[in-house]
């Protein structure tokens, strides 16, 4: 199936294809499951999880897999154990990722209660709609309606019955590497799926000293809609700062050419990934 987010995406993929660096260490924000198994995947072309799951099938590969749903992380520990090699190292975190401070908050996420009533329902709406906005994740399963119920309904107020609050913990991007003991210059690729709260977190990501991954992996259908000035003006600071953008529908994919990330690596002294 050839669709422009592929396309994006191959461009992406042969940015990491360089010598300049070794082991690929790769943040993946809002992991839920783990992108592992492409067979769950049926669009090509959603959110890129397929160039996702390619990366994570890398042999060479040290990755920080971070998500704050207890369920679903419960599932992604279990998928990362079955995953490890002595070459390939996943570390998981559960916790959520704010701007500007950590601490406690409120999360919300589609309860256990709407796969139980709804059985036929797609698997993305059981367990994949999930953020720090109350909002995102009530509007979010706008787009689950069950057949048996009209619009109307499900909108004003049925949908609302299975968005449950849960308390999280929640780290600033310094302060996740610090725990992780990882630098932010030696990020390779970051990828984000936070369901609307992308580019507050990749701006937070952006202001630490050092961080220059090769690829950046973020959903920009939700920030275009409603903030559209400010995603064109995150667009154009990634574009001052040597990344070539591209949309891969509902994401956007930010790159660096090998020879920028190399002239850059040497500037600031960076050999490589470090452990996790």
């Amino acid at each position: 199936m050839a669709c422009d987010a592929l396309v994006a995406w191959e461009h992406g993929l042969r940015a990491l294809a360089d010598g300049c660096a070794g082991r690929l260490l790769v943040v993946n924000i809002g992991s839920n499951v783990g992108d592992f198994d492409a067979s769950r995947l049926n669009d090509m072309c959603e959110s890129g999880r397929r160039a996702l799951t390619r990366l994570l099938a890398a042999p060479d590969l040290l990755t920080l897999l971070v998500e704050p749903n207890p369920t679903a992380y419960r599932e992604l520990e279990r998928a990362a154990a079955g995953q490890r090699s002595d070459r390939k190292v996943h570390r998981t975190v559960q916790a959520a990722v704010c701007p500007a401070q950590s601490g406690t908050v409120p999360f919300y996420a589609v309860s256990e209660a709407y796969a139980r009533d709804y059985p036929d329902s797609p698997l993305w709406a059981r367990g994949e709609i999930n953020s720090l906005s109350y909002n995102n994740t009530h509007r979010g399963l706008w787009f689950a309606k069950p057949r048996n119920v009209t619009r109307k309904r499900w909108r004003t107020g049925e949908a609302a019955r299975y968005v449950e609050t849960l308390r999280v913990r929640c780290l600033t991007p310094q302060a996740l590497l610090r725990e992780a003991g990882l630098s932010a210059d030696a990020v390779d690729v970051l990828a984000l799926d936070l369901e609307g709260l992308d580019g507050e977190v990749l701006r937070a990501f952006l202001a630490l000293p050092g961080f220059r991954p090769r690829l950046v992996i973020f959903e920009s259908n939700i920030l275009l809609q409603r903030s559209p000035t400010l995603t064109q003006r995150l667009f154009r600071s990634l574009s001052r700062r040597g990344y070539t953008l591209a949309a891969a529908r509902p994401n956007h994919v930010a790159w660096l050419s090998q020879e920028m990330r190399c002239r850059w690596m040497e500037r600031a002294g960076v050999r490589g990934s470090s452990t996790v």
